[in-house]
């Protein structure tokens, strides 16, 4: 009934209006209104606190939902990566689009269409880093389970970190060498993924002991890619090559950088 009334004419002054017109003077609502509207208790103050509660609470769960989003995202980008990976390391002729991948993975063509806009070759690359970056993020827990109670060097510790990564990339071979054919697509791959090679090696110095500054930390990080990147190459072109004489090779030039590069030798 009230609503009909101000429905024509709403205004706030309406509304003090109305309120009065259908307050009996003398009877129980004109009794709680005077309470309700009395200075002295507050009730401004209390009304106000509760609706800026109400904001902030929204705004956690505001927080909460983004949280969740940007999981569920991460989640959905996992899945259609390893998808992919599980694709590359099959024949040569399956289909490796975009709808093959959401039908092999059960995902919606709606969701990786925001994810994936690009063009194929370079979707393709995207999916390889997030698969190695999470490699990496297991390489690394691995590595400090490995070192956090054992009294090994800073050399010991960063050979341990190469063994595992190429430890995990030789399970995945065949599909990183599909994605590294041909000497183009290798420069292309290491472009795109040098930020990734870089992070890890940097998470590595930091795990082995590096406490210098950003500058240095960097710069052996730089001497430890040109490691990698050389035993890299090896892993992708010559398919008989074992761990182990990647470890040698790797082992080798790392102690040549021990010895001779002044980064290094001070880190010792």
């Amino acid at each position: 009934g009230s609503a009909k009334l101000l429905e024509s004419s709403f205004s706030h002054n309406d509304v003090l209006t109305l309120r009065k017109n259908v307050t009996s003077p003398g009877g129980t609502t004109e009794a709680a209104l005077k309470i309700l509207t009395d200075q002295n208790f507050g009730i401004k103050k209390i009304i106000k606190k509760g609706v800026i509660a109400a904001i902030s609470r929204a705004k956690e769960l505001d927080g909460v939902w983004y949280i969740f989003l940007s999981m569920k995202l991460e989640t959905l980008e996992n899945k259609i990566a390893n998808c992919y990976i599980s694709l590359l390391m099959k024949d040569k002729n399956v289909d490796f689009s975009l709808e093959n991948i959401a039908l092999k993975s059960k995902v919606n063509m709606d969701e990786i269409l925001p994810l994936l806009p690009y063009e194929e070759k370079i979707n393709h690359l995207y999916l390889m880093r997030i698969f190695l970056d999470n490699l990496d993020k297991k390489v690394l827990h691995d590595l400090y389970d490995i070192i956090i109670d054992e009294e090994i060097s800073v050399y010991e510790k960063i050979l341990e970190g190469f063994f595992l990564r190429f430890e995990n990339l030789f399970q995945y071979r065949k599909a990183i060498q599909r994605l590294s054919e041909g000497y183009n697509k290798r420069l292309k791959n290491f472009n795109f993924l040098f930020l990734n090679n870089h992070s890890f090696l940097l998470k590595l110095l930091k795990l082995s002991g590096d406490k210098d500054n950003y500058l240095k930390i960097n710069a052996r990080a730089l001497f430890l890619q040109s490691i990698y990147l050389k035993a890299l190459e090896k892993f992708l072109k010559e398919d008989q090559i074992i761990l182990e004489q990647i470890m040698r090779i790797i082992d080798d030039d790392l102690k040549k950088v021990f010895e001779i590069n002044v980064f290094f030798r001070n880190f010792l």
